[in-house]
C-alpha cells in the first residue's frame, strides 16, 4: 500500500505542482480501497480542489 500512497503524492504534484501538508497527510491515513478510488479520481480532477483530500 505504501507504493500506492507514494504513486498518488507523485501524481498529484505532477499534475497541481503543489500538494498541501494536510493533504499529504490525508493520504498517509487512506485505506487500500480509497487510494484505488483517489488514483482513479486524479486522472480526471481539475483541480486540488476536487480530489476532496481535506
Amino acid at each position: 500500500m505504501e507504493g500506492k500512497r507514494i504513486a498518488l503524492v507523485q501524481l498529484l504534484t505532477i499534475k497541481f505542482d503543489m500538494v498541501p501538508d494536510a493533504m499529504r497527510a490525508r493520504v498517509q491515513s487512506l485505506s487500500h480501497d480509497e487510494l484505488d478510488t483517489y488514483l482513479k479520481r486524479v486522472l480526471s480532477a481539475e483541480t486540488l480542489e476536487e480530489m476532496d483530500l481535506s
